[in-house]
């Protein structure tokens, strides 16, 4: 399993070393590099997004998940980028082959700091987010407006996922996944009972939060009541047919400024019974490929790559820019193995980029 706080890539930059060492807001001040991108790793994104209020406050996993991990985008960053560490995390020694960066505290944001930064990349944009920036001084021109806010969040939906998965499965009989976007609690209770066993799920969740099974025999009062809430507080909710997962995975793209998505790359990862993140499978591309060339005709998830490709620029049409994966899964049903092409899109940061990245280092 890949751990996620595994120790960054080696970069190397002497002059910047040699000069500024160890790293610190200060010692910026006085540095060659006239441009600089801020880093946060904001794991309380998703729960963020579904709350879509700018005065959610992070549960306390997320808070400790943070604390553990805020140096992730050591990673990605480059030589002379800042990256946002907790209040409560030590300042990371550099040493000479490595950490060519900047380590700040929300307290060391002053003016004079937030003047150098020409770039902030989250984890993930919501609206929490840039209200706790907007607090810290951070400028408006440094952040997302509400239209590019509410756009993120809608392409982040599982109802935008549904559309998605219709338009891939409409022509092709060989792949798996039947959902239905609700807006009333008759229409989610006629796809429970159309699917027969099925999956309710809250547009926006983490890490299992906001998803439960549902049957048509089942006791309708609780899961009635929670299907009803989704509703009320959403507007809408995901029923998904019940599908005998035997592996999953995500196909990762980076999005550009032009409206082009490439493929960046094949990421497998674990999964509890509830469908909780367990962890990346580590291996090379190559080594990936054949792990799921046993279980599915590579030339499908080739297929099913471009034609994500295709209808993903459709989808953003211009309107972000960064990585983004759709999760996949090889399920069986009827004794055969099958593809599901969309359970979920996440338009941020992945712990399979991650992977993809480790796996290059």
């Amino acid at each position: 399993m890949v751990h996620c706080d595994a120790v960054a890539a080696k970069r190397t930059n002497t002059f910047f070393i040699a000069h500024f060492h160890p790293l610190s807001p200060s010692s910026f001040l006085l540095s060659p590099f006239p441009q600089m991108v801020l880093h946060i790793f904001n794991p309380s994104h998703d729960e963020a997004l579904g709350f879509g209020s700018p005065y959610y406050v992070p549960t306390k996993a997320a808070m400790l998940l943070a604390r553990e991990r805020c140096t992730l985008p050591e990673l990605w960053a480059k030589p002379g980028d800042a990256i946002l560490l907790t209040d409560d995390r030590e300042r990371p020694v550099a040493n000479d082959t490595d950490k060519p960066f900047l380590y700040v505290y929300k307290r060391e944001l002053t003016p004079k700091f937030i003047h150098k930064i020409t770039r902030i990349e989250p984890w993930g944009w919501n609206a929490y987010l840039r209200h706790t920036l907007r607090r810290l001084g951070i400028p408006d021109t440094l952040l997302p407006t509400d239209e590019e806010l509410e756009h993120r969040r809608r392409l982040s939906s599982r109802e935008t996922a549904i559309t998605l998965l219709h338009r891939l499965t409409a022509k092709d009989e060989t792949l798996a996944g039947r959902a239905t976007w609700c807006t009333t609690i008759e229409d989610a209770w006629q796809a429970v009972r159309t699917y027969g066993r099925a999956m309710a799920k809250s547009p926006w969740s983490s890490s299992g939060r906001g998803v439960f099974r549902v049957e048509a025999e089942d006791n309708v009062i609780p899961a009635d009541a929670r299907m009803r809430n989704i509703i009320k507080q959403y507007g809408g909710i995901a029923i998904e047919e019940f599908c005998d997962r035997v592996q999953d995975f995500a196909l990762e793209f980076y999005a550009h400024t032009d409206g082009t998505v490439i493929y960046a790359g094949l990421s497998v990862f674990n999964t509890s019974v509830g469908g909780n993140y367990m962890g990346q499978v580590e291996g090379t591309q190559a080594e990936l490929q054949t792990l799921l060339s046993a279980l599915i005709p590579w030339e499908a998830i080739e297929r099913c790559t471009q034609r994500l490709i295709h209808h993903l620029q459709v989808l953003i049409n211009g309107n972000y820019s960064g990585p983004l994966g759709v999760d996949l899964m090889v399920v069986r049903k009827e004794g055969q193995l099958l593809l599901h092409p969309c359970v979920e899109i996440n338009l941020r940061n992945t712990m399979g980029h991650v992977a993809l990245l480790l796996s290059k280092s």
